[in-house]
């Protein structure tokens, strides 16, 4: 059963009513609407995007797409080679997560059929044919972002994970800018925070 929760802040979420599990998950939301500083976003143990703040859409329109997935865009999608500087190497860190997400055993299809389709990328392909390389979580890691509709110039940011002991397998992921970024002139309005719904796995 599958319950809906009011509005946060133009936000909203479905919740799966499982032993209190529809409360838990809501509380989360309000943890990453409530942060107007920097962009915030909550994924699934597949990675695909349940909730997210305004930053969060404002720099990565992405989010907003019906059934988007971190791994599916970073690793497949044209213009996360452009705003992420470095893209290899984030490229290689992915990948890896990936492998350990298929050493657990868990959501083995839905596994599966990501990993199908980023390796039908060539250079996805390449990077994962080097070696066993596996990572179990992307804490602290910088990124430099390149992100024209944000700041003029690059930005760079740390990743920070937190991991509810009470929701197994949702990560809340904060981007903290290393440096404020340079508005661009003219600003756009800013894009509203959600959520979606979570999908079956």
């Amino acid at each position: 059963m599958v319950l809906y929760s009011r509005a946060l802040d133009g936000a909203g979420l479905a919740l799966t009513d499982e032993e209190g599990a529809a409360e838990n998950q809501l509380a989360l939301l309000q943890v990453v609407t409530a942060q107007t500083q920097f962009p915030a976003y909550l994924t699934d143990a597949c990675w695909n995007i349940v909730g997210y703040n305004t930053l969060m859409s404002t720099w990565f329109p992405w989010v907003l797409e019906p059934g988007a997935n971190l791994m599916r865009w970073a690793l497949t999608d044209p213009s996360a080679r452009e705003q992420m500087l470095d893209w290899g190497r984030h490229a290689e860190v992915y990948l890896a997560m990936v492998r350990f997400a298929l050493a657990t055993g868990t959501h083995k299809e839905s596994f599966d059929q990501l990993l199908d389709q980023v390796l039908r990328d060539p250079e996805c392909a390449r990077i994962w044919a080097r070696g066993p390389k596996v990572i179990a979580f992307r804490h602290g890691h910088r990124y430099r972002l390149s992100l024209p509709h944000v700041s003029p110039e690059p930005i760079t940011v740390n990743s920070q994970v937190l991991l509810p002991a009470y929701q197994h397998g949702l990560r809340c992921v904060m981007l903290l800018p290393q440096t404020p970024p340079v508005p661009t002139s003219p600003a756009r309005p800013p894009a509203a925070s959600g959520s979606v719904l979570p999908h079956s796995q």
